[in-house]
């Protein structure tokens, strides 16, 4: 079941971020847990501006890419430079091709709700 429930996906990925993160010995742990959070059932149609019509990357997968952003405190440039000399990672994420800085800004800035950032914020303190 598809569903756009920001309270549900904070909580999900809280505790499962939580549990994983007793476990986590170095940042390889961290990455691996945000590549593997369970989003595929969160469409965020909700909080996507671009709706229908969202172009090549989906809300998951930019949500995951700004979980890892935010996680490490890094802007948009340094989230692309680190995904441009890092494929398995990016292939992890699950990017086919990797997007360019400004589609991350403007994931960020423009495309996603407050709500949906807001959320994001939320899972961060709460790790």
């Amino acid at each position: 079941m598809e569903t756009d429930d920001l309270v549900g996906f904070v909580s999900d990925v809280t505790t499962i971020a939580q549990a994983r993160c007793e476990h986590a010995t170095d940042y390889t742990d961290i990455e691996t847990l945000i590549c593997r959070l369970p989003t595929a059932h969160l469409t965020f149609t909700a909080h996507d501006s671009l709706a229908p019509c969202s172009g090549p990357y989906s809300m998951a997968l930019l949500v995951r890419a700004c979980l890892l952003k935010d996680t490490n405190g890094w802007d948009e440039t340094a989230l692309h430079d680190h995904l441009r000399a890092y494929l398995s990672l990016r292939q992890a994420l699950g990017f086919e091709s990797l997007p360019n800085q400004p589609t991350f800004w403007r994931a960020w800035n423009e495309r996603f709700s407050e709500e949906l950032c807001d959320a994001v914020q939320k899972w961060l303190m709460r790790l």
